[in-house]
């Protein structure tokens, strides 16, 4: 262990023992730059040094995925649970949403009907085979396109079908 009054080189050249400190969980001296700050502390930087509060707070996370998942939500909110549903489901992330949105100006691509006038968010239209997102649609033309299992000419036969029925 290293004597704390034994001069120590510092970044600047300067030996000033002051500028150390032994880190409480690794128990390796360093510079005081290399430690968390921390107000609760009268020396204004934290017991353990950075490397061992970054380890720390990767276990707490791994061992904890659930108290971190709330977290992240009081933290961000209804905002963090989309971004991260789009991220995992479409690839895009919740600005790419929006500039959809704005493009669309807040109408789904098929019917045009604002989402003002639906109970939920445009759903992200996408490509079943490549995954590549095409627009957004409402829940209605969605699952219209879905149920045609993305296949034009059943879309055609049904356009078709229709204007053969039309009863006005």
């Amino acid at each position: 262990m290293m004597n704390l009054n034994s001069p120590v080189s510092t970044m600047q050249g300067e030996t000033r023992p002051q500028d150390i400190k032994v880190c409480r969980c690794c128990n390796s001296v360093k510079d005081r730059s290399e430690f968390v700050k921390n107000k609760s502390f009268s020396s204004g930087i934290d017991t353990i040094c950075l490397t061992c509060s970054r380890d720390k707070v990767r276990l707490w996370r791994k061992h904890n995925p659930e108290k971190r998942k709330n977290q992240l939500k009081k933290e961000y909110g209804k905002t963090y649970t989309k971004n991260k549903h789009l991220k995992y489901t479409y690839g895009i992330t919740l600005d790419e949403y929006n500039t959809l949105f704005s493009t669309q100006q807040g109408c789904c691509a098929i019917c045009g009907q604002h989402q003002s006038n639906f109970k939920k968010a445009l759903s992200v239209d996408h490509n079943h085979t490549t995954g590549k997102v095409r627009k957004l649609l409402c829940s209605t033309c969605n699952f219209m396109v879905g149920y045609a299992k993305e296949d034009t000419i059943i879309l055609q036969k049904a356009i078709e079908y229709l204007n053969n029925h039309d009863e006005s």
